[in-house]
């Protein structure tokens, strides 16, 4: 077999077993990072210049989230194209992915029911109630849709993103089976063109922002961004990874006019939602290539392969569950961050020192979240393997590994 130029710079595995890059976990620890800093800044009120800056600037955060999606969209894809021939296709794929995604999800809706049950009969609980049939069947984002943010009681509107990439495990196996990887890939590009038309069709129709933002057919190109890359990394074809390095950097260019034009980056604003969105998944796309291609020792390699990353990667899926709810609770204890105190006139300081102390505090949940309680159920995964052995790429290149 011919080894593509791509593979051949990776790193070779020194275990056969080996599923994933260690530089990718940290892709996941700054997606994480980036969206505690969104919800921290969030109800923060700026009192001059420094803090606008620093509020917007965290406030746009919320790009984490499409990172998640870039990466999941790689991985899983990945993991499809390696295994669509596999006899025990399907249902591997889907157990595999319920024993992922299902315990900590149930543990959050319980422990959240079981905290919101102690302010019953107020309005929480009933709205609680309310929220937590769209929560248990992951049609969040659908419910956020329909009747706004403040419709997901408890500080549990986050779901949405779940909700997106859950619809996508759900859909994706069936279009990776039916469709070659040519088909696959052709569908994938004009879908990347097509998908910024269909948003600024919608809100020019009338159609709120929040909808734009939620609704798994609008948000679908990050994820297949990511699907692209999965086929240009087991592809031959050394112009499509160029293409994809090239449409990054025409990605980035458009993100800095977008930015310097509105003035941040705010995911509800119309040229973000209509330009930016694709804009921030082929960008994230080529991120993630560089890194695949130029190794641990590169300067990215080394950012993302450091061990605070992983290490906030290896546990950003409780840490995502929890965070939002938690924030909620720190601001009823007295750290609320709406009041937070002024040093000299500024309280980007306290936001700064508030924003270190709550994601050193999450990465402890995450951490006990892992070893008490998620990895037990992963480790049942050992009862659910492919029949035939996935890894069809060159031995450099490692079969990826989902979140």
């Amino acid at each position: 077999m011919r080894v593509s130029r791509l593979s051949e710079t990776l790193v070779k595995p020194t275990d056969a077993r080996r599923t994933h890059l260690p530089r990718l976990d940290g892709v996941r620890g700054c997606a994480i990072l980036l969206v505690i800093l969104s919800h921290v800044a969030g109800p923060v009120t700026p009192l001059g210049t420094l803090d606008r800056v620093t509020v917007t600037v965290f406030g746009a955060g919320w790009i984490g989230v499409d990172l998640f999606f870039v990466l999941s969209g790689f991985l899983i894809s990945g993991i499809l194209l390696d295994s669509r021939d596999d006899p025990r296709y399907l249902g591997t794929f889907f157990a595999r992915r319920a024993l992922r995604i299902l315990p900590p999800y149930v543990l959050f809706l319980i422990g959240l029911t079981v905290a919101t049950a102690w302010l019953r009969p107020t309005p929480a609980w009933d709205g609680w109630l309310a929220s937590l049939p769209w929560h248990l069947t992951y049609l969040t984002n659908l419910l956020v849709a329909l009747h706004g943010w403040n419709a997901a009681a408890m500080q549990s509107g986050h779901l949405w993103s779940l909700a997106v990439e859950d619809q996508f495990y759900l859909t994706w196996p069936f279009v990776v089976r039916v469709g070659g990887t040519r088909r696959l890939r052709a569908w994938i590009e004009r879908s990347l063109l097509y998908l910024p038309a269909l948003r600024g069709l919608a809100l020019a129709a009338g159609a709120v922002t929040v909808v734009v933002h939620a609704l798994t057919p609008f948000r679908f190109d990050s994820l297949i961004a990511g699907a692209l890359l999965a086929i240009a990394v087991r592809s031959d074809d050394e112009r499509l990874r160029r293409q994809l390095r090239r449409a990054g950097y025409c990605a980035a260019a458009a993100l800095l006019v977008i930015v310097a034009a509105r003035r941040g980056l705010p995911y509800n604003d119309p040229w973000v939602q209509t330009l930016g969105y694709s804009a921030l998944a082929i960008l994230f796309a080529s991120l993630i290539e560089s890194l695949l291609r130029d190794g641990d020792r590169s300067l990215g390699g080394r950012v993302f392969g450091s061990r605070v990353l992983r290490s906030f990667g290896r546990y950003s899926y409780a840490i995502y569950l929890f965070h939002a709810p938690l924030l909620l609770v720190a601001d009823h204890l007295g750290w609320a961050r709406d009041a937070l105190p002024a040093v000299g006139g500024s309280r980007t300081p306290a936001l700064l020192i508030y924003s270190a102390m709550f994601s050193a505090g999450m990465w402890l949940v995450g951490l006990a979240s892992w070893w008490a309680y998620e990895r037990r159920f992963l480790a049942l995964k050992r009862h659910f393997r492919y029949e035939r052995d996935t890894r069809t790429l060159p031995e450099q290149v490692p079969r990826p590994q989902a979140a």
